[in-house]
């Protein structure tokens, strides 16, 4: 499965995709703050003048796995841990069919391998959704301990489960929605069936508390934070993906991708490429068929609910959907495709179980897997026109604190973490609302609609697109980069390397209107001896809740937000120094829940030991 990217690792790596710009950026980001600052930051400067990353969904800074990038370079480092959670996710997936179904363990053993070389798997390579790669190696796993918890409820598989939900929803939040579901279900199914049912319902519900408390550093502050984003204007402007052209289009997606041939094949797009394989889904038919009456009844409506959510735009229960806030913030329908994937896999085992020459049909199974699978991921990828080596070299040479803006967005985000050049635009899961206002009147361009680029993509081609250098300038953007040579009133060329050119904004203003004695992301001093009580202090990062500001005795100041969306501390006494400190509420009470949590099951654990061995 692996093998297309070891052999050449920039098609994973230099794709220009979600892992390039926005994975690779967080993960190089975090490494150099741990170097550099001794701990992890929770807000990221190099992007969006400012934005918080502990919000983040994708951001995975608590996800300890994540510590590989400390020993290892980043890419090597992306190769490694995309390899490893694949193989844990096939060890899942055969411990799913092999214990928690009782199938044999040849069955058990073409479901692993097919899961490791799911077809739906390499879209998310292709695509660099790290968060979804990663998130796959927890699911069969999370179905196997579902069906322990209603079998054999205890605390110890309750904890278990409790850890993978937990893990799963700080890599991906809709995956564990959706796994959330579909664990419940399954378990309900089965406990209805035991004969402690009662004792399991309660571990189950042990179970959820225990999810909440593991994962309350993240989650708490997400849900407090979540209305500064620009996220509900889904809700506005509805914008859920995939769109099908008809029936046929998703019928030739699902079951023969490659008809028409590789070239159609590879035109397929990430969030339509939803195939099995055509044997496996033939196999998994058979298995449905093999299965009880009832059972075939509720998994059936499983694939129903599903299907009907995916088909989007041509579902028959469109205007229902698209009624429901849940399904315009999801934004991506087929992220539900997962519960097919999964029910397809273990169906197929189910039709494996008496099926005759089972070595053949696994060898064409599993290779018709893998065909589409590398087909997919060495599909042609897009090509990004970013500055020159020289451009960058130039920009990080100058020591003054200062912004940059791209009008084409020409400076990749994992450039800018590596030069330390920090950006007015950026490429992200979710945009303060405020800043969004902001933009719109440096750019001088409007829009009303969720963009996972900010400005959106396509603002640079509009006819009237002329910066308001004034504004950058407030802003401290120091240059200016366009893709074209041209006069510009209030700022002059500087430097080129004949495909990009960099301006002087002749309106730049410092980061701060007293001097900075220490910056970081998450802590900034201020020089505050030449003030007197009454004065303001004025630092041009965008505003969030969360900051924090101290005197030099300790007492807590006022952070106030201006009509530029900056920062403005007022001074109630005189004082030689101001702190600044990034600490939300919402990560204090989450971080208090989850080291409560953690303490509790540990001391349970240390007792239990101590009870064993008596």
């Amino acid at each position: 499965m692996c093998l297309p990217f070891l052999v050449s690792p920039s098609l994973l790596l230099n794709r220009g995709n979600d892992l390039q710009e926005f994975f690779w950026p967080i993960i190089e980001y975090t490494k150099n703050s741990l170097g550099n600052h001794g701990e992890l930051q929770l807000w990221y400067s190099n992007i969006l003048s400012g934005t918080t990353l502990l919000h983040d969904p994708q951001a995975m800074i608590f996800y300890l796995p994540n510590t590989i990038f400390i020993f290892l370079p980043i890419g090597a480092g992306f190769i490694t841990s995309i390899v490893l959670h694949i193989v844990v996710g096939g060890v899942g997936m055969y411990m799913l069919v092999l214990k928690g179904l009782s199938l044999k363990s040849r069955s058990a053993l073409l479901a692993g391998l097919l899961y490791v070389t799911a077809p739906r798997l390499s879209a998310y390579l292709e695509a660099g959704h790290f968060g979804l790669i990663t998130s796959w190696a927890y699911l069969p796993w999370i179905l196997f301990y579902s069906l322990e918890v209603a079998r054999k409820p205890r605390l110890t598989t309750s904890l278990v489960l409790a850890l993978l939900m937990a893990t799963v929803f700080l890599l991906h939040n809709i995956t564990f929605v959706v796994i959330g579901f579909f664990s419940a279900g399954l378990f309900t199914l089965v406990a209805f069936q035991a004969k402690t049912m009662k004792r399991a319902f309660f571990y189950y519900f042990l179970t959820s508390v225990l999810t909440f408390g593991f994962s309350a550093i993240v989650l708490i502050p997400q849900l407090l934070w979540s209305p500064e984003t620009t996220r509900f204007l889904l809700l506005k402007n509805p914008e859920v993906y995939p769109i099908w052209s008809g029936g046929l289009d998703f019928v030739k997606a699902v079951f023969v991708p490659w008809w028409g041939g590789a070239g159609a094949l590879q035109s397929v797009e990430t969030e339509k490429w939803l195939t099995l394989g055509t044997g496996v889904s033939l196999l998994a038919f058979l298995g449905l068929l093999r299965l009880p009456r009832k059972l075939r009844l509720l998994v059936c409506l499983a694939f129903v609910v599903v299907l009907v959510v995916t088909l989007n735009n041509i579902s028959p229960a469109r205007d229902v959907l698209v009624s429901m806030s849940w399904y315009r913030l999801m934004r991506v329908a087929s992220r539900m495709w997962v519960v097919v994937t999964l029910l397809g896999i273990v169906l197929a085992a189910y039709g494996a179980e008496k099926i005759k020459y089972f070595k053949l049909v696994a060898l064409v199974l599993v290779v018709e897997s893998l065909v589409l699978s590398w087909t997919y991921t060495a599909r042609d990828f897009k090509k990004n026109s970013y500055v020159s080596a020289q451009i960058l070299n130039y920009l990080a040479s100058d020591a003054e604190q200062m912004r940059v803006f791209c009008v084409a967005r020409c400076v990749s985000q994992r450039d800018a973490i590596f030069y330390d050049i920090e950006l007015v635009e950026g490429y992200s899961t979710l945009t303060q609302s405020n800043y969004m206002s902001a933009i719109v009147g440096y750019t001088n361009f409007f829009w009303d609609y969720y963009s996972l680029a900010i400005p959106p993509l396509g603002s640079d081609k509009a006819t009237e697109f002329k910066p308001n250098l004034e504004l950058l300038g407030v802003n401290n953007v120091k240059y200016l980069i366009l893709e074209t040579r041209r006069d510009i009133d209030g700022a002059y060329l500087v430097f080129d390397d004949g495909h990009f050119f960099v301006y002087l904004n002749k309106y730049f203003k410092p980061r701060a209107n007293v001097r900075i004695l220490y910056y970081s992301p998450n802590r900034i001093i201020f020089d505050t001896s030449e003030l007197s009580s009454g004065d303001s202090v004025l630092l041009r990062d965008t505003y969030s809740p969360g900051w924090t500001a101290y005197d030099s005795v300790g007492e807590a100041l006022s952070v106030q937000e201006t009509p530029d969306h900056h920062r403005s501390i007022g001074l109630i006494n005189n004082t030689d120094r101001i702190v600044l400190v990034y600490e939300p509420s919402g990560y204090k009470l989450g971080s208090r829940v989850t080291k409560i949590t953690l303490i509790s099951v540990l001391v349970y654990l240390f007792l239990s030991r101590i009870k064993w061995r008596q």
